[in-house]
């Protein structure tokens, strides 16, 4: 491979990567929002300012323990009670919620590493944490078939919180009638 093969290349994968970093943010908050629109539902139109404040100041983690809270209260979406499996099958959206956001936290705080791409490697994220005094690093080649499959998972995720977040919404609005 001649030098200005090894360049393009090179400038071939970075192009790949950003693309697949600005997807995975972009489809993230995506998500994050339809934490908020579920809150902003649960706590009432008639807070919404107070509301608005209130997220401003939550991690990720802590929307997702706000929703399963008021999700899990007996309103204002009490119509999720008695329908057999569901509130076991939130639970499991709730907990791939956060392992997602532990990726997105290793996605986003990671360092790039490209030094090896004009020798035919995928770029590499290396993400170093101190865990009980001690530096831990996590590393892992970013092919497109990896970069592809976590995009895949995170579509899939993005889609049944969505569907979750529809559902709360018909039961809401089932209840404002009652």
């Amino acid at each position: 491979m001649n030098e200005f093969d090894a360049d393009r290349r090179a400038d071939e994968e970075a192009d790949r990567l950003y693309r697949f970093l600005g997807q995975y943010v972009v489809v993230f908050q995506w998500m994050e929002a339809q934490l908020d629109q579920i809150l902003l539902l649960a706590y009432g139109h008639e807070n919404w300012a107070e509301t608005q404040t209130r997220l401003v100041g939550m991690r990720n983690a802590e929307k997702i323990n706000a929703v399963k809270a008021v999700v899990m209260a007996p309103s204002p979406f009490g119509r999720r009670i008695g329908r057999p499996g569901w509130t076991e099958s939130f639970d499991e959206l709730l907990e791939r919620l956060r392992q997602e956001g532990r990726r997105r936290n290793a996605i986003v705080h990671s360092q790039y590493l490209f030094e090896f791409v004009e020798a035919g490697m995928p770029p590499l994220r290396s993400d170093r944490r101190k865990k009980g005094g001690a530096a831990e690093f996590e590393q892992e080649d970013l092919d497109s078939e990896r970069t592809e499959a976590i995009l895949k998972e995170l579509a899939m995720l993005a889609f049944d919180l969505s569907q979750a977040r529809v559902q709360l919404v018909h039961w809401y609005a089932a209840e404002e009638l009652d």
